[in-house]
């Protein structure tokens, strides 16, 4: 097989995986929520980011990204397509029940006070 082909297959391959995730990442929003996300809606969250995560903009691992409430449930955020973002764990993680736009600010912060200086212009 040629390198091309191996590409190729191996893009075809993760995003079989995407989209067999994308039915059980919408079983887990759809939890005792009263709108309805399916699968074709987790995988137009992904697309729209370009299989990055929206807060470190990191390629997301087909298996280890997750679907987070850009404005917390918390804080009166809802269950609908223009809330939900796909994320990396850590990212998730660490944003905990913060609004979308505070946690960007906290990490602007965090990268500003410890004098970090990112090479790829990618990373925002």
């Amino acid at each position: 097989m040629s390198k091309v082909n191996i590409l190729k297959y191996s893009i075809i391959q993760q995003n079989l995986l995407f989209e067999y995730d994308c039915k059980k990442r919408a079983k887990a929003v759809n939890h005792n929520q009263d709108c309805k996300i399916c699968s074709d809606d987790i995988l137009i969250i992904i697309e729209r980011q370009n299989k990055r995560c929206f807060y470190c903009n990191s390629y997301l691992d087909p298996k280890k990204y997750q679907i987070d409430h850009f404005y917390p449930k918390s804080m009166g955020g809802k269950t609908v397509l223009t809330n939900l973002v796909a994320t990396c764990r850590w990212c998730n993680t660490m944003k905990n029940a913060l609004d979308g736009h505070a946690f960007i600010n906290k990490c602007k912060l965090i990268v500003k006070n410890n004098h970090i200086f990112f090479m790829d212009k990618n990373i925002r």
